[in-house]
């Protein structure tokens, strides 16, 4: 539910899920939905500048390090964990 601002100060949507390693721990997407566009991104932690407690704040071009991704049956990252999920850049 953390809200995701640009450097620049663009609302750009919430978190709904993120995907780490089960080995150490380390943070590898976050899964935003988005504001303004509809539908989800999945959002490269390379893109992350700060978390901060009231909003992270992701770099400017963060959609060149980010997907745009599709969900079979319209269903949210959360609730989907065990559908297939299909990428398209």
């Amino acid at each position: 539910g953390s809200r995701i601002v640009t450097v620049a100060g663009t609302y750009v949507g919430t978190v709904d899920d993120f995907s780490f390693s089960t080995e150490n721990g380390k943070l590898f997407y976050l899964y935003v939905a988005l504001e303004k566009a509809g539908g989800y991104l999945c959002l490269s932690i390379t893109s992350v500048e700060h978390f901060g407690q009231d909003c992270i704040v992701i770099s400017d071009d963060y959609q060149e390090h980010s997907t745009r991704i599709y969900f079979m049956n319209k269903q949210q990252p959360s609730s989907a964990k065990n559908k297939r999920l299909l990428w398209k850049r």
